[in-house]
Formats: structure tokens, C-alpha cells, sequence
């Protein structure tokens, strides 16, 4: 299996999201865990294979009757367990043989000819002897083996249940004697260390045939076993002994046969999970409504990758959002993409980057199923802030290192998503730096999806071959952006509508444009022009559509009156042909009839009666299995450490809820109410004391204490620096000394906007050299009030 390559982490495109979504509808532990760690595929034929399945399982769930399955045992414990002559005990058993038979049972049903991949998912036709089904029709889901089992088993069963019925009656009439002569101080047979005791008075113990097992805290009841039944209670024990032995001979009979059948227990378990995560898949895409589309090989066509997008949304916006229509590496290799700021630039390249990952995983997507997609062997994305304080870099440092990175790397099998190009620096110097680098992918062949809001850029994808505009659509009127990409056009960032409609005053708005070169501006109307003219163009072409749709519709009803008409002229040939055919059918019902009759008349009652119970025990059976298969509840203590599976974050609980299976849990400042299924515990990390240090030891006015955070997360941070403030002030300290480290700059900035907010500090600086000459930036001093 060969994997995409990227240069990002798949979080980044929130593609994370979309498979615990997906997990959520597995029936399997291991379903789930496969789910969660899915990867984009590179291999085309496996891409293709697994829409295919995916689309046959969507058509079966349309077409065919519910699969009706609540919960899938993955057994590849009991398997390792019997490997190692570990006898399974009567509940693995029976989780083992229910996934058995539930793998032939939904193998049967996509044994059709319109499924031929989902028949093909299962390839173990049978189990020698088919053991799991004895295993299921002895032993119940709760662990308990059915006499019937074995002779033996039933014969001891029928023994023990023999000497019960002794022990009660010896132990009836015990007490009927000893009630005659008024000895008994208790109207009960009570029982005691297993033994079926008679209370008596303490003063005619000595009167009765019994031995003492137990003198009640009073001592005026003592509770006497008969003696004639002690060695009825002794032939019990041991037919208790003969019952477990009996059964421990059963299981390891039974874990024998797991061992006979291991290798192909083996397939099906692991085809087992296969169904599930197609399964879920399958579910999750019809929960959203979501399509596969056209998978192409451009190696077979015409060795140009392309995507083309129709009616996509972002899985994560909702119906909502205005669909986005694109089609590149066609007519041309890179798009680049100006307008507004919040006009849905970035979006368009997520959900782009997004789309790739899902159908490159055999996902489904929210888009037309008429979309088309070549495979990618490369993804790579600049998309974001990618400042890194520890490495020294800015945001335009860090920004190059990803270009350098991408050209280092990409080639004609690969799509690149850049936010920005050569945004951070000089404009003048940034423009001609991104028209070098838009050369460059142009000459590796790669497809490239860009946004900017430098006019050169513009300017550069009119002129040159291979490179095209587009742009975010505003509506000059209500000033608001609609989010409609726009192809062949180059848009406008839209500065001066967009401050006009926040409020800045019309006067500094008209001074903006004296100050603006007359070209540029005579270029934004033509651009403006440009876009109301498109407008009227797609308004009459939409008018030509409807046309053609209304005339395609009467041609339709043509057609459908043609059909009926020579429908119903078949239909009055075939007649005389079926009344020979009709006549064998009555003939041949009559005779199945009288053949019913037959063998009801010679079935005699006995048999009706157990067949009539054997479906009763059947259906009981069910309805058992559903409730023990709800998944059990998980319970938490005030105090535990968990993970909220859903947001992959850490809290601790709070409290449980009055609501059932919920749990109020503290994350960071907030309280927040999660369900126990959405949490799972955590090992409580330990947390290490920390001792303040005195810098000197004058006077109070001069005392200082330093407190180090760095290695910490922000909650903790945030924790430790509260509490240090608080001794400080209590201490009359009247400096801190705060070691946040260069790092990140996520700690230092939480410690700077901590001290902007808190009315105890004065004044705050990075650490300075005694001459002042050299900053410290990784240490933050602060006078307190």
C-alpha cells in the first residue's frame, strides 16, 4: 500500500474531523481504530476498488432490505488465546461463533450478481464442521451451556437436579416433625453455608436428629441440619464437581475446533473489520448525502492531471454554504485568486486539499457525482500563520522555507495550495518573488491553486500561458463578498467598499483614491465592467437552459406516451401466451397444496408442539442476544484524568450530571457536560512542586522571586503563574523575574497578555543586561503594584 506523500499534517485540513465522524458509525472496536487511522491512498486501482464497494454498498442499502446488525466481536484475542492451549471460556466462545455466523449471513446476502465486489469481501465459503453453530445453540450469550450439550452434562444435570428435590423434601418433613413436637422458633427453612438448615429452640437441640450449623446472636436459635440430609448435600457437591468438570471438557472441545479452523477464523475476522469500515463509510455517506465521483487515469487519456469540482461544499460548512464550481489543469496549470478579505479564498483551497484526502482514502464527498479527479502522488499546502519564535523565523521566513520546500519536491503528479504567495515583505520585492516562483511550478508541471492580493499577479495570468485568474465575486451593491468563484476574471480586494460599509467617513476614503495611480483604478472599473457584463451573459444562458429543459421535458412525454402505447400492444400479444402458462402455474399451486396437506396430516402433535417451541426458544434467544449486546456503560470518579475522544483534549471530572451517562468536566477554564461514551480515562500525569526562588535577599522594596514555565502547557502556565502572583503579593514582593523561554512564543505571549490584563502589575519588559545593551527575550521582569 503505498501512501500520498504531503508536507503537512493531515489536522491541518481538519481531515481528522471527517474520520471520527466516520467512526462513529463503525459496529467494531478494531473497525473504529482502523477508521481513525486511514491515510490517503496513491494507488489508483485500490482508489478505484474501494468507490466501487463503496458505491455497491450504498446501491444495496437503497435497493435492498436493512442489514439489521447492531454490534461485530472483533476475536483475534480468543484466536491468540487458543493458539496457546488457553481453554476460552463460554462467553468468548459465543462472541467468536456470533461474528462466524454473521460473516456467512451477510456474505449470503451480497451474493448477487449487482454486488460483485461486496460478495468478494468475504472469501471463506465455510467451517469445517461448523462448530460455531453447536457453540451457538448451546451456549447462550451470557455464558451459560445448555444441558443438551452432551449426554453426560444432561445426565449430571438430571442427577443434581434429583438430589435438590431429596434435599427438600428430607428437609420438609425435618421440619414438619420437629414443628409437631413445638421445637421450631421460626416458620422458615433457612439456608446456611450452603445447607438447608431448620431453626430450633436451644434447649431441645439435643431432642433432634440434626447437627448444629449455626446459633443465632440471641442464643435461643440454633439452625440444625437433618442428618439425613448431610450426605444428600455430600452426593451434591460432588455432582457439582462432575457438572464443572463436564463443562471445562466442553470448552476445551470446542476451543479444540477454534484451533482445527484457526487460519480461516483468521480471514474472517480480518474481513470482518474490512466490512465494517466500508460499512462505515457507507453509512456516513448517506447520513450527508455525499457522492463518489469520477475517478480518471490520466495515464489511459491524455496525461494531464486535472480536478474538476461541481457543486462542492466544504463537510464541514453545512448545506448552507454557496457551492464552489472549479475545473483546473485542463486549459490551464495554475489558477490564482484575488478578492476580498473573508470572501472565501482560503476556504476554496481547504476544501480543495480536503476533497483530495477523502476520495484518495475511498471516501464519499459533497459534491456532484459528475465531478472528476485524477490521483495525486504529492498534496502540498501553505495555508496559515507559520511563525516560529523558536527557530527565529517570521512569518514570511517561514513561508519561503515551505516554498523552497514544495519546488524541492513537487512535480507533474502533484497539486500545490499556496494562501498568499509571497505575502510578509516588501510588496514590490514579494510580487516579482511570487512571479519567479509561479515560473517555477509552471516548469515542474504541477497544478497549482494560489491566492493573492498583488496586481502583478493579475496582471502575470492574462499575459502568460498556463496560468489563469479568478476570483471571489463581491456584491458592490449590498457591499457584502457572495462567495462565488469566479473563473477568468481577476478580482479586487474591494478595500474602499468594504471601509465604507464598516464607517470610515466618505472624505478619507476619496483622499485613499487621489493617492492611487489612475491606471490602477481605470483597471478596477474594467475588471468591475468585466464582472456585470459576465453576469447578464450567465442570466441569458440560464434563460437558454430553461428552454432547453421545457422542450427536453415535452420530447420526454412523447417518448413515455410511445412506451405505453407499445407496452400495451406487447402486453395484449403476450396474453393468449400466458393463459397456457397461467393454467400450469394454478396446476402446479394445487399440487404443492395437497402436498402440505399430506405431511400435516401425518406430522403428529408431538412434533408441531417442539417445532412450536424450539422457534419460541429461537426468538427468546434474540431478543437476549440484543440486550446483552448494548455496549456496557462507562463509569467515572470525581477526580480521573480523561480525554474528550471527540475534541482530542484533556479535563479532569467535575461531576455527574443528573442526566444519564453524562459528566460535567473542567477543560482548561471551562466546565462543559460530555457523555461518557465521548471519554475515556487517562493516566493522571504527575505534576511536579514547585519551589519559588529569592533573586536577593534586601529589603522588601528590592526582594524578587523568579518563577520558570517553561516545558509547561497553557493550562498549567496559566495554574502556576496565578498562584505565584498571589505569593508575590502576599510576600510584599515588589519585582518577578518570569522564565518563559523563546519556544513557540504561545507561553511568553500568555504571560504578556496575563500582565496587560491584571491590575497588580505596574510595568513589565524583557530582561535586560546590567549596561542595558543585550535583551534577554526568553525572560519577562514585572514590577507589582
Amino acid at each position: 500500500m503505498e501512501n500520498i506523500y504531503t508536507n503537512f499534517d493531515f489536522f491541518k485540513l481538519e481531515f481528522d474531523k471527517i474520520l471520527n465522524d466516520i467512526s462513529n458509525y463503525t459496529l467494531s472496536e478494531k473497525g473504529k481504530e482502523v477508521i481513525l487511522n486511514s491515510v490517503p491512498e496513491k494507488d489508483i486501482e485500490k482508489i478505484i476498488y474501494l468507490h466501487n464497494i463503496l458505491n455497491q454498498f450504498k446501491k444495496y442499502f437503497v435497493s435492498e432490505e436493512s442489514l439489521q446488525i447492531s454490534i461485530i466481536y472483533n476475536f483475534n484475542k480468543q484466536l491468540e488465546d487458543a493458539k496457546k492451549n488457553i481453554i476460552l471460556d463460554a462467553i468468548a466462545l459465543y462472541k467468536l461463533a456470533f461474528s462466524v455466523q454473521l460473516y456467512f449471513t451477510i456474505s449470503k446476502k451480497f451474493k448477487k450478481p449487482q454486488y460483485p465486489d461486496l460478495f468478494k469481501l468475504f472469501s471463506i465459503n465455510k467451517i469445517e464442521d461448523n462448530f460455531y453453530l453447536d457453540v451457538l445453540k448451546y451456549i447462550e450469550p451470557n455464558g451459560y451451556i445448555d444441558s443438551n450439550a452432551t449426554n453426560i452434562l444432561k445426565k449430571v444435570r438430571i442427577n443434581i437436579d434429583e438430589i435438590k428435590d431429596k434435599i427438600k423434601r428430607e428437609t420438609n418433613n425435618f421440619y414438619k416433625e420437629v414443628k409437631k413436637l413445638n421445637y421450631t422458633s421460626d416458620d422458615i427453612i433457612s439456608i446456611r453455608d450452603g445447607f438447608s438448615c431448620v431453626a430450633i429452640k436451644s434447649k431441645f437441640k439435643n431432642r433432634v436428629d440434626g447437627i448444629v450449623l449455626d446459633i443465632s446472636a440471641s442464643g435461643q436459635t440454633v439452625f440444625i441440619v437433618p442428618k439425613r440430609v448431610i450426605q444428600l448435600h455430600n452426593d451434591f457437591v460432588v455432582l457439582l464437581e462432575e457438572e464443572k468438570k463436564e463443562i471445562n471438557q466442553i470448552l476445551q472441545n470446542y476451543t479444540d475446533q477454534v484451533n482445527e479452523n484457526i487460519e480461516s477464523l483468521k480471514i474472517i475476522n480480518e474481513e470482518l473489520i474490512d466490512f465494517d469500515v466500508f460499512y462505515s463509510k457507507t453509512r456516513y455517506s448517506l447520513a450527508y448525502n455525499l457522492n463518489s465521483p469520477e475517478i480518471i487515469d490520466d495515464k489511459k487519456i491524455s496525461s494531464k492531471k486535472f480536478i474538476k469540482i461541481l457543486d462542492g461544499i466544504h463537510p464541514l460548512l453545512g448545506k448552507d454554504a454557496v457551492p464552489l464550481n472549479i475545473e483546473i489543469g485542463k486549459n490551464f496549470k495554475i489558477l490564482i485568486i484575488t478578492g476580498p478579505n473573508t470572501g472565501g479564498k482560503t476556504v476554496i483551497l481547504k476544501t480543495i486539499g480536503l476533497f483530495i484526502l477523502m476520495v484518495q482514502s475511498g471516501i464519499a464527498i459533497p459534491a456532484s457525482s459528475t465531478s472528476q479527479f485524477c490521483i495525486f502522488d504529492k498534496l502540498f499546502i501553505d495555508i496559515g500563520d507559520e511563525q516560529s519564535i523558536e527557530q527565529s523565523l517570521s512569518t514570511f521566513s517561514a513561508h519561503i522555507k515551505k516554498i523552497i520546500e514544495i519546488i524541492n519536491n513537487a512535480d507533474s503528479n502533484s497539486l500545490i495550495l499556496i494562501d498568499e504567495l509571497g505575502a510578509g515583505t516588501d510588496p514590490i520585492e514579494g510580487s516579482a518573488l511570487a512571479i519567479s516562483i509561479l515560473q517555477t511550478f509552471l516548469k515542474l508541471k504541477s497544478i497549482a491553486v494560489i491566492t493573492t492580493h498583488y496586481s502583478a499577479l493579475k496582471h502575470i495570468a492574462a499575459q502568460q500561458e498556463g496560468i489563469e485568474n479568478g476570483s471571489m465575486e463581491f456584491d458592490s451593491i449590498n457591499l457584502i463578498p457572495t462567495y462565488i468563484l469566479q473563473i477568468g476574471i481577476p478580482g479586487s480586494s474591494k478595500a474602499f467598499e468594504i471601509s465604507k460599509r464598516l464607517g470610515m467617513p466618505d472624505q478619507i476614503i476619496e483622499i485613499a483614491k487621489s493617492n492611487i495611480n489612475k491606471d490602477f483604478l481605470d483597471i478596477e472599473k474594467i475588471i468591475e465592467k468585466l464582472e456585470k457584463e459576465k453576469k447578464q451573459l450567465e442570466l441569458k444562458k440560464e434563460l437558454l437552459l430553461k428552454k432547453e429543459d421545457e422542450f427536453k421535458n415535452i420530447e420526454l412525454s412523447f417518448l413515455e406516451e410511445k412506451a405505453i402505447l407499445e407496452k400495451k400492444e406487447t402486453e395484449l400479444k403476450q396474453l393468449l401466451k400466458n393463459k397456457e402458462s397461467s393454467f400450469l402455474k394454478d396446476a402446479r399451486k394445487e399440487f404443492e397444496h395437497i402436498i402440505k396437506l399430506i405431511k400435516v396430516e401425518n406430522a403428529s402433535k408431538e412434533a408441531i408442539k417442539v417445532g412450536k417451541e424450539l422457534f419460541k426458544k429461537i426468538e427468546n434467544n434474540l431478543e437476549d442476544s440484543k440486550e446483552i449486546l448494548k455496549p456496557a456503560k462507562k463509569i467515572f470518579d470525581i477526580g480521573d484524568d480523561v480525554l474528550v475522544i471527540s475534541k482530542q483534549i484533556k479535563g479532569t471530572i467535575i461531576s455527574k450530571t443528573n442526566e444519564e451517562n453524562q459528566y460535567l468536566v473542567q477543560v482548561g477554564l471551562l466546565k462543559i457536560n460530555f457523555s461518557s461514551d465521548d471519554l475515556e480515562f487517562i493516566e493522571a500525569e504527575k505534576t511536579e512542586e514547585f519551589d519559588y526562588s529569592y533573586i536577593a535577599n534586601t529589603s522588601n522594596s528590592d526582594k524578587q522571586m523568579s518563577l520558570s514555565l517553561r516545558g509547561c502547557r497553557y493550562e498549567e502556565a496559566e495554574k502556576k503563574l496565578n498562584k505565584f502572583i498571589e505569593d508575590a503579593i502576599t510576600n510584599n514582593i515588589s519585582l518577578v523575574r518570569i522564565i518563559h523561554g523563546k519556544g513557540t512564543g504561545v507561553i511568553r505571549n500568555f504571560v504578556h497578555e496575563y500582565f496587560d490584563t491584571s491590575p497588580f502589575i505596574l510595568e513589565y519588559d524583557f530582561e535586560k543586561s546590567i549596561d542595558g545593551n543585550q535583551t534577554n527575550f526568553g525572560v519577562t521582569i514585572a514590577r507589582l503594584s
